[in-house]
């Protein structure tokens, strides 16, 4: 029983190490895996409510991790080869400089 409390903690820590994340996509898989663990735990206690909700992070995650591969595959799809990326926008500042 101490291994499935283990399990629990776990659980626990990692979705709220999740909720840390700056990156959307990294926080949607930490949390995706924290509730698939979390699911298993309190489906071994028996706590149903807490089964029912952690199941439904699960779909909630993957439909948004689902949306954001896309939007980060369309992203790649149109970068300029060659083309430094810049959150600044330096290319664009340069490039659209007054010439004198």
């Amino acid at each position: 029983m101490i291994w499935l409390q283990a399990l629990g903690w776990f659980g626990s820590a990692l979705l709220v190490v999740s909720l840390l994340q700056a990156g959307m996509l990294r926080l949607r898989w930490l949390n995706l895996t924290a509730s698939v663990i979390l699911v298993g735990y309190n489906a071994a206690l028996g706590v149903w409510p807490m089964v029912v909700m952690n199941a439904a992070v699960c779909i909630i995650d993957l439909v948004h991790i689902r949306a954001l591969s896309k939007r980060e595959a369309g992203a790649r799809a149109f970068r300029a080869p060659g083309v430094a990326e810049s959150p600044t926008g330096e290319y664009l500042a340069k490039r659209n400089a007054p010439r004198l």
